[in-house]
């Protein structure tokens, strides 16, 4: 004889609609947030491909580091970034502050920007800017050159400073001496500041 089984037809009906109305709630839900979830993505996504489809970033602080009169209108910008480096701040950092690269799309704007920033001192946000133009390997291996007498000038504690594109200004004994080439300056460095033994 078979034993008789205590559930019924009818009962496992409503347990197995109840179940369903239970996966069908779960399912809903879980639809819901995967959808809430793409909609944030999409509208994300749609804000991120906006500003990069924008033409070329105005300058933010168009005329807040320079003054009035610069350029007539914000100079177009084609890439701006930091250089690479510890953060101010960092237990790393040497306490130098990093580079910001600037390239101008314009080479008029570049150049009315450094040539103003010659004649003035740049401020933003209570912060002094410096301003320099990129410089060629060549040019720098002709900066790299003075090297050598610019350490020897840095221990006598005598003034000096390296003008662009490669020429030396030393002060020495209230007099002014100029030099293009590293091998005449470390020439007037033997005659004139090492004394004679």
């Amino acid at each position: 004889m078979a034993a008789a089984c205590p559930v019924t037809k009818g009962d496992l009906e409503a347990l197995l609609s109840k179940q369903s109305d239970s996966f069908k709630s779960d399912m809903a839900k879980l639809l819901k947030e995967s959808t809430d979830s793409l909609e944030r993505s999409v509208n994300s996504l749609g804000q991120q491909v906006a500003s990069f489809n924008s033409p070329p970033r105005q300058n933010r602080s168009s005329g807040g580091w320079t003054g009035p009169g610069v350029l007539s209108s914000p100079p177009e910008i084609e890439r701006a970034h930091r250089s690479l480096g510890p953060r101010p701040g960092d237990s790393n950092n040497t306490g130098k502050p990093r580079a910001f690269i600037v390239k101008f799309l314009r080479f008029q704007e570049k150049e009315a920007v450094l040539r103003w920033a010659r004649q003035h001192k740049l401020d933003y946000g209570g912060t002094e800017l410096r301003v320099y133009p990129d410089i060629s390997s060549v040019l720098a291996k002709k900066r790299a050159a003075f090297i050598p007498i610019k350490n020897s000038l840095y221990q006598k504690g005598i003034k000096f400073r390296l003008l662009h594109p490669a020429r030396l200004h030393v002060s020495f004994r209230n007099d002014d001496y100029y030099f293009d080439c590293p091998q005449k300056a470390q020439d007037f460095y033997i005659q004139r500041i090492v004394p004679p033994e």
